[in-house]
């Protein structure tokens, strides 16, 4: 889990109320609600559209059947979100009324300053303020992964701007600890280490994949890069990290992080004992006691970092 069990998620729940600025309709509020998952590994976000009257008095269904939703992000980036079903809302009459809608505003990542958004809406000569919120409690970019091995700790830092999804996903799975206790199952010195295969021999994964994001980053020592198939959106949860440059890799694999700190950790890994690997014909890449991954560990990066 994170420090302080802080997620680097959407923030789930998380409310924030509009005034609406019309006539005649000044006790009439509109509120935006986070009912979806966590974007990082891109699915689309879904806000709940709630409007709210004391008395009643100009609130229609119309209002939210045939109202306008609009989304800013922090780049200037303005999204039209689709309204999800075709139901109409139904007639309400009374006194302290309340009508919801739920928009799908599509996959939304924090990438060139897009950490934070600004919802509005508006209908006929109704509109309402822009309001800002944040999307992440923990923007990628301020994110670093601490690596503990039984040998050492590695420290990396992520490249979210060249590899959203890919950070994202390789974040919630340490979270969930899903590599905790795993294994750098595949050395090669000179070439890179790899490592967060279920099964241990690099056949597993987390049950799905994710579609590659190559990249100009070159692959350097201390890169952390996605292991594939031989299908380029084949990458699930291994990855590997660069023992000695290898540019024979560029825009092939995804580079989605490098080390900050551990290179000699990183050169104590690749000199363990191997063996022929019984995956791959007459490779020299198998531990005789590969290296255990004993935790991952997101935190927030030192300011000045």
């Amino acid at each position: 889990m994170f420090a302080r069990t802080v997620r680097p998620t959407l923030a789930i729940g998380f409310l924030f109320v509009l005034s609406l600025l019309a006539v005649g309709a000044e006790d009439l509020e509109i509120s935006f609600e986070m009912v979806s998952p966590s974007p990082l590994a891109g699915e689309d976000v879904r806000l709940k559209i709630t409007l709210h009257s004391e008395s009643g008095r100009g609130l229609a269904p119309a209002m939210l059947d045939s109202a306008c939703f609009h989304v800013e992000l922090g780049d200037g980036t303005v999204v039209t979100p689709r309204k999800e079903g075709l139901r109409k809302s139904p007639v309400v009459l009374g006194e302290n009324i309340t009508i919801s809608r739920t928009v799908n505003v599509g996959p939304l990542l924090e990438v060139d300053g897009c950490d934070t958004a600004r919802a509005w809406w508006d209908y006929k000569d109704l509109s309402s303020e822009k309001t800002s919120f944040g999307l992440f409690e923990w923007p990628l970019d301020k994110i670093e992964m601490v690596i503990e091995t039984e040998m050492g700790v590695m420290v990396a830092e992520f490249l979210p701007h060249k590899a959203p999804r890919t950070v994202g996903n390789f974040v919630r799975l340490a979270e969930e600890g899903f590599y905790d206790g795993l294994s750098f199952h595949r050395v090669i010195p000179g070439f890179m280490i790899q490592g967060g295969c279920p099964n241990g021999e690099g056949t597993g994964g987390p049950g799905y994949t994710i579609a590659a994001e190559f990249n100009d980053t070159p692959h350097e020592r201390g890169v952390l890069s996605m292991a594939r198939g031989e299908s380029v959106d084949s990458a699930g949860s291994q990855f590997f990290i660069i023992h000695a440059d290898s540019p024979h890799l560029d825009w092939n694999y995804t580079a989605f992080g490098r080390l900050v700190s551990g290179l000699d950790v990183l050169d104590k890994i690749t000199a363990v004992e191997t063996t022929t690997n019984p995956f791959i014909a007459s490779e020299q890449s198998r531990p005789v006691k590969p290296p255990r991954i004993v935790k991952m560990t997101n935190r927030l990066k030192k300011e000045g970092d």
